[in-house]
């Protein structure tokens, strides 16, 4: 990902990289991979779930959010991506 004046630059997972046309007043984010030892007691974060054969919700996706977006969100917000997901 870069930023070119009012045009960021993103690289797709297929391995092509698109343009976009950004607002000046656009707020961009970006997800990179970190160490579980990142996370401490109090951060903020979001998880993909999956239920498990055992009623369990098993993760299969973390993340770590600024405290700038704890504000924002809270709660569990059903899935949209797979039918089962949480």
């Amino acid at each position: 990902m870069s930023l070119d004046g009012d045009i960021l630059k993103v690289h797709r997972r297929s391995g092509e990289t698109v343009s976009i046309e950004v607002q000046p007043a656009a707020t961009v984010s970006a997800v990179k991979a970190i160490q579980l030892s990142e996370i401490k007691v109090g951060s903020f974060v979001g998880t993909a779930a999956m239920t498990g054969a055992d009623g369990k919700l098993i993760a299969t996706e973390v993340l770590l959010f600024p405290e700038a977006v704890a504000a924002r969100v809270r709660g569990t917000i059903p899935g949209i991506w797979v039918p089962t997901a949480r």
